[in-house]
């Protein structure tokens, strides 16, 4: 028999989300039994949960949350695709930034499309089917049950007044966590919020569009700041249909009738998908989604953690979504999680700082991005102008060098750190790339 490799007796995991579900793979055969917790009904297929909002939107899955994701449940990769979850290479998209679409080639890493819905049922079921986990739903939760003599989480009691005790939990929640209200509650300090106002807000729905229109399994026109805060983004999913989302910053948002919508379409940097949108017809309703700020509570700063408690997804960081981190950071914190178990053991200041070494590059990046809006408030990178010069540099070569772009697109997808840019071969064709980007169609 293989040596027993459980370091806890019993783990909980708050929160049915990709986060959550992704914690309570990477607990399995390190806890002797794991509880995931979550508020909303079972929504027994790929159907959206009230808990989600957000799930009637644009995801993709990046490299990295793909292959954290292959780890910690091993085919689900193969199961998206058998029930229509589409593949691109992430080269070859018509992708249009700052107002120059990128060249388009064959680089061997790929883009995962679905639904949420879909992704989140692959998922549940491949938890469902393992012994040792319970996933309860309607099951909303009061309080993490504190012991102030010894300092640790003991266990979770229920809105119903059911407490289950676990040596291990996890906070998984979302961005409504209440993790620092508790830590003041519980006599701890709370962790330093950095925040960054950002104003988004994006509306989506699933389409029908003829064969033949999109030029490619992804549409994507980016904003092209400071001049235009619109941006879209269409690609197929599932059951043959499209999901188009607009977004918006600083309140510059689509409306949610579909004249309205479309017509704001056509104030994007570039006309395409508007074109397609004129040809199209949607399957379902508009829905809007907002998000004023992204977040990032600084645990791992903290002097003092409670001991069997982790704070764990967009409840220690909320990135803005435009950038498709969220998911894939969450499932690479989960591989983390796991590995730090098998290590250490519960040792929740090394999980904190795990979590930390994962978000401080895509955290840094979205914030000096963000500061390219003159509206833009809140926490701002050391470096910000800097980096943002080197990033229009890169942006304007990168237009016409597969090289360039290809270097980017590993930053992108969280597969290389942005310091894999500054290399000589990368820095000599920066140097000597366009001195000035045309104007921009809508300048």
């Amino acid at each position: 028999m293989p040596p027993d490799t459980t370091v806890l007796d019993h783990a909980i995991v708050m929160g049915g989300s990709v986060a959550g579900l992704s914690a309570a793979a990477a607990l399995t055969g390190l806890a002797r039994s794991v509880t995931l917790l979550e508020r909303d009904p079972d929504p027994r297929d790929a159907t959206p949960r009230k808990g989600t909002p957000q799930c009637h939107h644009a995801h993709v899955l990046l490299n990295l949350g793909a292959r954290s994701l292959a780890v910690l449940f091993p085919g689900v990769l193969d199961e998206l695709r058998a029930r229509g979850g589409g593949l691109c290479d992430a080269a070859d998209t018509a992708w249009c930034i700052h107002d120059e679409w990128r060249p388009r080639f064959a680089k061997g890493v790929q883009l995962r499309l679905q639904t949420r819905p879909l992704l989140e049922a692959c998922l549940r079921e491949d938890l469902q089917a393992r012994s040792g986990v319970s996933l309860r739903f309607d099951a909303a939760i009061d309080e993490p049950v504190f012991d102030a003599a010894a300092g640790e989480v003991r266990g979770v009691r229920l809105a119903s007044g059911e407490v289950l005790a676990a040596d291990l939990v996890v906070d998984a929640t979302g961005r409504g966590t209440r993790s620092p209200t508790w830590f003041e509650r519980w006599g701890l300090a709370r962790p330093e919020e950095q925040i960054v106002e950002v104003g988004v807000g994006y509306v989506s729905a699933l389409f029908e569009i003829p064969e033949g229109i999109v030029p490619s399994d992804v549409l994507m026109i980016s904003p092209n700041p400071p001049h235009n805060r619109r941006g879209g983004v269409c690609f197929r999913v599932e059951g043959q249909r499209w999901m188009v989302t607009l977004y918006g910053y600083h309140g510059d948002h689509a409306p949610t009738d579909l004249a309205g919508f479309v017509a704001w379409s056509s104030g994007l940097a570039r006309p395409e998908l508007h074109r397609v949108l004129l040809v199209s017809r949607p399957l379902g309703e508009l829905r809007k989604f907002t998000y004023p700020r992204q977040v990032r509570w600084r645990y791992e700063d903290l002097p003092r953690l409670p001991g069997g408690y982790v704070v764990h997804g967009d409840a220690v960081c909320s990135f803005d979504p435009v950038y498709g981190q969220g998911m894939s950071v969450a499932a690479a914190e989960a591989v983390a999680l796991r590995d730090v178990l098998s290590k250490q053991g519960p040792d929740v200041c090394a999980i904190q700082a795990a979590f930390a070494r994962i978000l401080d590059t895509p955290w840094q990046s979205t914030c000096t991005e963000a500061h390219l809006w003159a509206e833009t408030r809140g926490w701002r990178p050391s470096g910000t102008r800097l980096l943002q010069r080197f990033t229009e540099r890169m942006h304007r070569v990168g237009a016409t060098d597969h090289e360039v772009f290809a270097a980017f697109l590993d930053v992108v997808h969280l597969d290389r750190p942005p310091t894999s840019l500054f290399t000589p071969r990368i820095l000599w064709k920066l140097a000597r790339g366009p001195a000035s980007r045309p104007p921009a169609a809508n300048e």
